[in-house]
């Protein structure tokens, strides 16, 4: 077996969060986004053929009672991630294991997704960092941004197939009684799904983010 390189980190992630800022800049409909439902409060939209035939998803909502801060240090804590998206509480996140932790913002993680009986199982190496900036009124912008890298630590394990992370990301800014939140999403998800599974990841997969807030919100301040 060929020895995995070690990639650029930093240059994969500047060029990640440049991809999720391009994604998020904007009215939806005016960046060439299809609206494709409201759903608890979350606004969903796609973009098709995106990357190749990959179509790219966008989603908007807003959580009351959870600061911008909050929800961000949720999204850099793999431990939480797991307690809320595992599948020991009704989600699929079979696994979530720092692979290498780069700094205390930046970690090369493994996830395991648990797929519908009969569909192999899915599973991405990514590297994931949580960037801060200023916004125009001050306040603190986060970003938390990720993208498909390889580790020589983390090989596709049996009965898993690989998926490919091309755009994935949030922008989390301030608001007086929480934070507005957006996600975009652009992955391959590798071998063969049914189209009732993908098209189902469009119009629904977003919906996490409403089990993001309740379960932020229900965290200790």
């Amino acid at each position: 077996m060929a020895a995995v390189a070690t990639p650029d980190y930093d240059a994969v992630l500047r060029d990640a969060l440049a991809a999720v800022k391009e994604c998020v800049t904007g009215e939806a409909e005016a960046a060439g986004f299809t609206f494709v439902k409201e759903d608890q409060a979350i606004r969903i939209y796609k973009k098709d053929n995106h990357v190749g035939a990959l179509t790219l998803v966008r989603a908007e909502c807003v959580f009351e009672g959870v600061t911008a801060q909050q929800y961000a240090e949720f999204l850099n804590n793999n431990e939480l991630r797991m307690d809320c998206d595992g599948t020991k509480v009704g989600g699929k996140l079979m696994a979530s294991t720092v692979v290498e932790a780069l700094d205390a913002n930046t970690q090369v993680i493994r996830r395991a997704f648990a797929m519908p009986t009969m569909i192999t199982n899915r599973d991405a190496v990514l590297v994931h960092r949580l960037v801060t900036e200023p916004s125009d009124e001050g306040a603190s912008v986060y970003w938390s941004v990720s993208k498909s890298v390889e580790h020589a630590a983390a090989p596709i394990a049996k009965g898993f197939e690989r998926m490919s992370i091309h755009v994935l990301g949030f922008r989390v800014e301030p608001l007086a009684t929480g934070c507005r939140v957006t996600y975009v999403n652009c992955t391959d998800p590798s071998g063969w799904l049914p189209t009732a599974v993908v098209n189902s990841q469009v119009a629904s997969g977003p919906l996490f983010l409403k089990v993001h807030e309740r379960f932020v919100a229900g965290l200790p301040k």
